[in-house]
């Protein structure tokens, strides 16, 4: 599940926010649309893709480009038992 809003950017950060859920894989979304993401993570992800996607970093700035204005946002993991609503209004 993902959601997806829009804020005034300050100019000083992403003017969108992705609501996504706590599971592995949607966090790759944080290394997608993220740019100060965790190296670790990043590392992690082209790790495990490895063996089907021998362009990682390539394939991150095809998805950042498919992205357009969406790219940059802040991805906010969302445990769905605590509810997506709590979690966005934050």
């Amino acid at each position: 599940m993902t959601h997806i809003a829009q804020t005034q950017s300050d100019g000083g950060g992403p003017a969108h926010v992705l609501a996504v859920e706590n599971d592995p894989f949607p966090r790759l979304l944080q290394v997608i649309f993220e740019p100060a993401v965790d190296p670790e993570q990043v590392n992690g992800f082209a790790a495990f893709l490895s063996i089907e996607l021998h362009d990682f970093d390539g394939w991150i700035a095809r998805a950042r480009a498919a992205a357009g204005t969406l790219y940059p946002a802040r991805v906010v993991l969302i445990d769905l038992r605590t509810g997506l609503g709590r979690t966005v209004a934050k």
